[in-house]
């Protein structure tokens, strides 16, 4: 997006703007007291891939590969996505990207 102001995405990063490139990022989702934690990489601008993620919260059957849609289809059936985005790093080499890439880690607060 050129005008983080007006965008959707950007008030969920904490540490940059979603026309990003090159990134690797970590979404949290922040529902109830539970953190879980998605970590990934985009070649792409951010605002594009954190869109494919809250679309697949929203409607997980329809992203059934997604780890955060399946989170939300096992933790939060119905419930709209909340998520906060950190940006970890950008311009990873290809073998790092696949280090980071996918994963899920659940953490509850105490």
């Amino acid at each position: 997006m050129s005008n983080p102001d007006r965008c959707e995405i950007c008030p969920l990063i904490e540490n940059g703007v979603c026309s990003r490139q090159g990134t690797v990022c970590q979404i949290t989702c922040i529902v109830y007291d539970m953190e879980v934690r998605y970590q990934g990489e985009a070649d792409r601008p951010l605002h594009h891939r954190i869109k494919e993620h809250l679309r697949a919260a929203r409607n997980p059957p329809a992203y059934p590969n997604n780890s955060l849609g399946q989170h939300y289809t096992e933790q939060h059936p119905n419930v709209p996505p909340k998520v906060k985005i950190m940006i970890l790093d950008s311009k990873r080499s290809t073998v790092k990207k696949e280090d980071v890439g996918g994963n899920m880690h659940t953490q509850t607060e105490t």
